[in-house]
């Protein structure tokens, strides 16, 4: 069984031997951690609909986790894992990661031929560093520990909530207040900029540009986060113009950030549009782009 080749692994398609490897490297590591100790460990899990899904469930009930079958319950059992696959200024860019509560296990692979292999050491945050002996079979056993604090552990939390219950596509305007609004409370705001667009345009001109190169030069990816809002409100000559330009300054200045360096996993983007003003709380064609800090009694 495979599924259709991705972009940057080649033109040979992915098999379910290369998904049961990637997931096999990714759970192996998961099992070393000390705070998920296989033998004690259950995990909360839904019914696999994916190739690499199916694989990563094999692995993690080989290896003697106790698994859990759910609707989609995202309490601090839940067991997540994705393929991000994504073209960037660097070339394309292939991760694969599982996540367990805070804990977060990520690799990037291509394939060249008929072989896979690694690109990137295994990344792991959520947890103490501590030493690790892993023998993957892909030609890299190196395992290196990400400074993340709980903060954002927990934030990204919230944002896997959001996003499950289909809140964090929800219209800021109807909500009147941030998807993440509990989450970004335990924030300090350090820097607020709006930028502003043309009318009916998703154009981001030069200045706007400099502006966020600017921000994303301060961000410290160990403590900050980047709340992304893209805004359109009252009259345009678009069908439907209003949700499409708020949507797409967001992806604009986010694609921007990522750009300039900054891990779309640090940027909760989101939208507001209407027909109506809303009492210039926000730019009525604009996205106002906010650098966050943990709070050190977080």
């Amino acid at each position: 069984m495979s599924e259709p080749s991705l972009p940057g692994l080649g033109s040979a398609t992915l098999s379910q031997a290369d998904y049961a490897t990637i997931a096999n490297d990714l759970v192996d590591t998961l099992a070393a951690l000390d705070e998920v100790d296989p033998s004690v460990t259950t995990f909360q899990m839904v019914e696999p609909s994916t190739a690499f899904g199916k694989e990563m469930f094999d692995a993690i009930e080989l290896i003697g986790y106790g698994i859990q079958m759910v609707e989609g319950d995202l309490g601090k059992h839940f067991l997540s894992y994705k393929a991000e696959n994504s073209q960037t200024q660097d070339g394309y860019r292939n991760a694969y990661s599982v996540s367990i509560g805070e804990i977060h296990v990520e690799r990037e692979y291509t394939r060249t031929g008929a072989e896979l292999t690694p690109t990137s050491p295994i990344a792991v945050s959520g947890v103490r560093e501590q030493p690790i002996a892993s023998d993957d079979g892909l030609k890299s056993s190196s395992v290196t520990f990400t400074s993340v604090p709980r903060i954002i552990a927990l934030v990204a939390d919230d944002r896997r909530a959001a996003e499950a219950n289909g809140k964090a596509v929800a219209n800021v305007f109807d909500r009147q207040r941030s998807n993440y609004a509990s989450a970004f409370s335990r924030y300090t705001n350090l820097d607020t900029q709006r930028l502003i667009f043309a009318n009916d345009s998703l154009h981001l001109a030069p200045d706007n540009k400099r502006v966020l190169e600017r921000m994303a030069a301060g961000v410290d990816p160990a403590s900050d986060i980047i709340s992304v809002i893209g805004c359109s409100l009252g009259g345009t000559a678009i069908d439907n113009g209003n949700q499409i330009l708020a949507e797409g300054r967001t992806n604009r200045v986010k694609e921007w950030l990522m750009f300039a360096g900054i891990d779309a996993k640090l940027i909760f983007d989101e939208a507001c549009w209407a027909e109506t003003p809303w009492d210039e709380a926000v730019p009525r064609r604009g996205v106002v782009v906010t650098h966050k800090r943990a709070m050190a009694d977080g």
